[in-house]
């Protein structure tokens, strides 16, 4: 039970936080790695990973190739917009409500010496 609602969250995460389309290019992923394996048949998989994903883009012979690994380009950009209606039940308000004027300007306070608070510190003294 735990294993299906552990594969479950990250199939719930993967999705909402990745887009669909470059997961489908996982394949392509595989299929490249394979590809280099066969000419480098040294090269690690983190390796790879570094070549493609780390550094500046390289304009080799297999760019094009390149481009089709997954999270190698922005074309599907989502924009989300907050939409409200108006909830007809709230009452309006006919009169605007008093502005309240402050005579006191509370940035402009000394600060006072707690040395008249010590008496609220001290520990309790037996009789």
């Amino acid at each position: 039970m735990r294993r299906i609602a552990a594969i479950s969250l990250l199939v719930v995460f993967l999705t909402s936080n990745t887009e669909f389309h470059e997961l489908m290019k996982l394949g392509a992923f595989v299929s490249h790695y394979a590809e280099h394996k066969v000419e480098d048949p040294g090269l690690s998989l983190s390796e790879f990973i570094r070549i493609h994903y780390e550094g500046e883009v390289k304009y080799d012979e297999d760019y094009g190739r390149d481009m089709q690994l997954p999270f190698k380009t922005a074309d599907c950009v989502s924009l989300t917009a907050p939409c409200t209606l108006p909830v007809a039940s709230l009452p309006a308000l006919h009169h605007p409500l008093p502005a309240v004027k402050c005579a006191r300007n509370f940035f402009a306070r000394t600060v006072r010496s707690l040395s008249g608070c010590t008496d609220i510190w001290e520990p309790p003294k037996s009789a």
